[in-house]
């Protein structure tokens, strides 16, 4: 193998950094010295991919396959259609990659997560296993190999990949958080709770274990528990809006109004999509004697979702109690023709 140009080796580096400007500027000054540097053209594609810029990755890729038809060029424009949902072309250049270098385990990697998105799992375990056969220490796909047997129930299969990615990395959070769900999955709360806690000292402030040992913990009533482990985790990740949402419908739950109502509002202006959000508000207005309030936000979570018969139910028990009866009508028919 052809040792990389210290540029090219400089400009990697800048891209692990997230230093992406930099590593462009000296790619495009590669470029200019040598128009038909096949790396330089690469690491383009791979700056493009990184930024989601489809369009322009797809072109890099292309053209340094055509210059120099290599593995991880293959396998990198396999990505780009893949994450386009262009499966057949991923898996086309997956192969191409695979027919280059037989011995490339991530493009059998790749194929193997290929194969699962599509739903054929025992494609999917043929790619994982030859890519394991080619490097056996590979972490995620002893964890891909475990969600997989995990979803299968297949409990012993998926607890024995597990244990061999955790011989590899002892401590590893998300190993340890995906024995814990394997255990949660098998009626084993204690043995699970002891992952979740191991993943949590292992990387504090760790989100799936933060949110998977909250649910745990709602599901034995320790409300308090829950509640306590919900706040971690938005203050680890701040912006999620999934976790505001958990936290929120156990506080609604709960009745415990004004800090689920809180919870909403700030979902609803993350993400003005979630109808959740605006079902809880509406809710939570009406209770107030707010009707017009609460008009407006089960209107808009109409909009989003208008094939909700709760809805519907809601909107139309609301207008018929401040006499728009015809406009009332409608929404409790069309309830009716959604319940049924």
């Amino acid at each position: 193998m052809n040792e990389l140009h210290p540029e090219i080796q400089t400009a990697l580096e800048e891209i692990r950094k997230s230093q992406f400007d930099a590593a462009r500027q000296r790619c495009e000054q590669l470029l200019q010295a040598n128009a038909a540097d096949d790396e330089a053209i690469h690491l383009l594609g791979v700056i493009a991919f990184q930024q989601r810029d489809y369009a322009t990755a797809l072109t890099e890729f292309k053209k340094a396959v055509e210059l120099q038809p290599k593995a991880h060029y293959y396998n990198n424009l396999g990505n780009v259609y893949s994450d386009l949902g262009q499966f057949d072309l991923a898996k086309g250049a997956y192969q191409s990659a695979l027919r280059i270098n037989p011995s490339f385990a991530g493009s059998c990697t790749n194929l193997g997560n290929l194969f699962l998105r599509q739903g054929n799992a025992e494609q999917a375990m043929f790619y994982y296993q030859k890519s394991l056969r080619i490097n056996p220490r590979q972490i995620e796909v002893y964890l891909s190999m475990g969600n997989l047997y995990m979803d299968l129930k297949r409990y012993k299969q998926a607890s024995e990949q597990l244990q061999k990615a955790l011989e590899i990395q002892p401590g590893q959070p998300e190993i340890l958080n995906n024995l814990g769900s394997l255990a949660q999955a098998q009626n084993q709360p204690d043995e699970a709770v002891g992952y979740y806690e191991q993943a949590l000292a292992s990387k504090p402030g760790f989100v799936p274990a933060l949110i998977n040992l909250a649910e745990l913990k709602a599901s034995q009533r320790d409300f308090e528990a829950a509640e306590a482990l919900h706040r971690q985790a938005i203050e680890s990740a701040p912006q999620s809006v999934e976790i505001k949402l958990r936290a929120a419908r156990l506080l609604h739950f709960q009745r415990k109004s004004d800090a689920a109502e809180a919870l909403y509002r700030e979902i609803s202006e993350l993400d003005p999509r979630q109808e959740i959000a605006w079902l809880g508000l509406a809710e939570f207005a009406a209770v107030r004697g707010d009707i017009q309030g609460a008009l407006d936000m089960y209107q808009t979570a109409h909009k989003l979702n208008p094939n909700n018969p709760d809805t519907c139910y809601n909107l139309g028990s609301l207008l018929k109690e401040v006499g728009q009866l015809e406009l009332a009508s409608h929404y409790l028919n069309e309830a009716l023709r959604l319940q049924g």
